[in-house]
């Protein structure tokens, strides 16, 4: 399974940006500029880690985190911000955020870092699912 990795952001040049440090590290990255497009992308491409700014136009991170942990809480959210409250971040970590890193990124270590671990720890849950000899179907009890 590659390490796809779904990014949100208004901004054109932080797509650029985070996309172009990801892919150094061996991350396949979907950029979007639309926050509505998100949960469409994310069920077409089966995506498993979505990084999402917070303040939007047309849906705000806080709203976006919301939908995705409703679709599938399973998916692992990255908020990347670079203005959040204190209220916000807490609300974030509620809904289920995985973490919250803060633009300007003046060093993508520490956020790669996060992201092979949640890549990590897909690939050992799919590994588990595959391996299983569970019927996880409705019909099943």
């Amino acid at each position: 399974m590659p390490n796809q990795i779904l990014h949100i952001d208004d901004s054109a040049f932080i797509l650029h940006l985070v996309s172009t440090q990801l892919r150094k590290h061996g991350f396949e990255v979907v950029s979007l500029d639309d926050p509505t497009k998100a949960i469409d992308t994310i069920k077409a491409l089966d995506i498993r880690i979505c990084i999402i700014d917070n303040l939007m136009p047309g849906m705000n991170g806080i709203e976006l985190l919301e939908s995705i942990k409703q679709m599938d809480s399973s998916i692992q959210v990255i908020m990347l911000s670079g203005k959040m409250q204190v209220a916000a971040i807490a609300k974030a970590c509620h809904l289920g955020a995985e973490a919250c890193f803060f633009k300007p990124v003046k060093s993508f270590d520490s956020l790669i870092e996060f992201l092979v671990d949640a890549s990590n720890k897909n690939d050992h849950w799919m590994d588990v699912l595959e391996h299983s000899h569970c019927d996880f179907s409705e019909h099943s009890v």
